[in-house]
């Protein structure tokens, strides 16, 4: 994170005071950064490591944030505040607070103005970034929505961080050129530097109900995240998991070197170090440190609750709970170098998913397995010549297969080729298959207990209803346990 990276800015709003009667209105006069008086001089869009607490006093908090949370959502101009007891001197950083643990709110700057009545707060006048619309806010919401709908039901904390780690390390680039910082330029468009990573992922996990901590290091520029799962705290740094080069960028590659590790994890985990980070929490588990992604250079896809898929030296491996499988080993093949008897073996291969199949690289083909009828297929054969396989991705619209084209994984990308996906094959209609993959198991008892239990889960709500009385309830899920023991029910019938 550069210092100054955060300047998204064109211009801070800055308020002298006019007497209007009863109050004082703040006019504005001029773009300037600091604070004077009575005057808002706020800093740049930066991170802060920890958001102030200044909810300590007895000013109605709870109320201030819904209405100024309420302005925003409606781009309103003036926040009338007189009612909530929010002192003058408190303002700054419980506005900035609200901002900082809001990062979907990418479209309004940390500068305002206010006017007060005697020490209180009696309005604020928010800026409003002009770069972005009511339009793009809108086209960033419906993408969060498509993401999360990506995350299969009943998985874990972990689980869900893993997921959302990977979908944004495969899904957006580092920029370069040091413009683009917020989770809008990550999610939407696809390119940011640290600080856009750090808040893109800090809003998924905020809706996935995972808490998050913001990560700073004023000696490395850098921001990342802490991520508590189970009661404890990890450091993630997505960034440093999507490698950068100019010459050579990487597309499907998923590091997970820096996913969930331990204060000490995390200095040891690549040739750059972390190191004078702020952070009030202390990260002393080391249960991840070396879990069973280190060394996986492609994404991790899950497909059901503990039920995940991923390339390693060229396999593709499927792990249920903690036992790994091997699925096919069709792209464990020899990159040659083009023009070249030298080669890489294996490791070149990389995974994306689109409607339930996944798609994996060899050197010249890419595969399609699909999840629910364990069937592969050859989808693609490159064959203009000038190159090999050597990167896979989902496109960030998440509507084509990108394979990329290189002589050398370490040279410059030759070309993009777009893949279109496979037209997925919709399995008959069975009573029972609660969630239509084309079988009957545990799988569909777990996801109707799970959607019997209230839970937001996607079921076929037809199949679910195995005893035919138009509702899925518990007599649903026992006949359906006894099916899966081998008891003679007919599923479907009274």
């Amino acid at each position: 994170m550069k210092k100054g990276l955060s300047l998204l800015l064109a211009l801070i709003l800055v308020f002298t005071s006019v007497n209007m009667g009863a109050f004082t209105v703040v006019a504005q006069e001029k773009a300037v950064y600091g604070e004077q008086n009575n005057v808002v001089y706020v800093e740049p869009d930066e991170l802060m490591s920890e958001v102030p607490d200044v909810c300590s006093g007895t000013a109605d908090y709870e109320g201030a944030t819904e209405a100024i949370l309420t302005a925003f959502k409606n781009w309103e101009t003036t926040i009338n505040l007189l009612t909530y007891g929010i002192s003058v001197s408190e303002a700054k950083d419980f506005y900035r607070g609200i901002l900082q643990q809001n990062p979907h709110l990418f479209y309004v700057q940390n500068g305002y103005g206010y006017s007060y009545s005697g020490s209180k707060i009696y309005s604020i006048t928010p800026v409003y970034n002009t770069a972005y619309t009511e339009a793009d806010v809108i086209e960033y919401e419906a993408k969060v929505q498509a993401i999360l709908k990506t995350i299969p039901s009943g998985l874990s904390d972990y689980e869900k961080a893993l997921a959302l780690h990977d979908y944004i390390v495969t899904h957006c680039e580092y920029d370069g050129t040091y413009s683009n910082y917020d989770a809008y330029n990550v999610l939407v468009e696809g390119v940011a530097v640290c600080q856009g990573y750090t808040l893109a992922y800090a809003d998924l996990l905020n809706r996935v109900g995972i808490e998050n901590k913001y990560v700073l290091s004023d000696a490395m520029n850098h921001a990342w995240n802490l991520v508590k799962i189970d009661g404890e705290w990890y450091h993630v740094d997505a960034t440093w998991d999507d490698p950068y080069s100019s010459k050579s960028p990487r597309l499907g590659y998923v590091g997970h070197n820096n996913f969930l590790r331990s204060d000490t994890g995390i200095v040891n985990a690549s040739t750059k170090t972390h190191h004078d980070w702020v952070v009030s929490e202390t990260s002393t588990s080391t249960k991840y440190d070396s879990y069973f992604w280190s060394g996986i250079t492609s994404a991790i896809i899950y497909t059901d609750a503990n039920t995940c898929y991923y390339m390693k030296k060229g396999n593709l491996y499927k792990r249920v709970d903690d036992t790994e499988t091997l699925v096919s080993s069709s792209a464990a093949d020899k990159w040659y170098v083009w023009g070249s008897t030298s080669s890489y073996y294996s490791g070149q291969s990389y995974l994306a998913m689109n409607n339930n199949i996944l798609y994996y690289n060899s050197s010249n083909k890419v595969y399609a397995y699909d999840v629910r009828t364990g069937t592969e297929t050859v989808h693609y054969v490159y064959q203009r010549g000038n190159g090999y396989i050597y990167g896979l991705a989902e496109s960030t619209e998440m509507d084509v297969i990108y394979a990329e084209i290189k002589t050398d994984p370490n040279e410059g990308t030759v070309e993009i080729i777009q893949i279109t996906p496979m037209t997925p094959v919709v399995p008959a209609f069975q009573y029972g298959d609660c969630n239509r993959d084309g079988s009957i198991g545990i799988a569909d008892a777990v996801i109707m207990k799970q959607h019997i239990a209230g839970m937001n889960v996607v079921i076929d709500a037809e199949a679910a209803d195995v005893n035919a009385d138009n509702v899925v309830d518990i007599k649903d899920a026992v006949k359906l346990a006894k099916k899966l023991a081998g008891m003679d029910v007919e599923l479907g019938a009274a």
